[in-house]
């Protein structure tokens, strides 16, 4: 199943690429997620291929 989020308007989005290499995420399979919490107080997920490219990602970097 793909990550879901939400955009500003609350309506659900999937992630479509990892956030960190920009590799496809796979359909029906399970994604390491990250989230991050937004100066409004809102949370926002970020999806990755693996645990590598989780590891690796740099919230400062982006």
């Amino acid at each position: 199943m793909p990550t879901w989020d939400h955009d500003p308007n609350g309506r659900a989005a999937a992630f479509d690429e990892c956030a960190h290499c920009g590799r496809e995420l796979e359909a029906d399979t399970w994604q390491p997620v990250r989230t991050i919490e937004e100066e409004s107080g809102a949370l926002s997920f970020i999806a990755f291929c693996n645990d590598d490219c989780h590891d690796a990602y740099d919230v400062a970097a982006d």
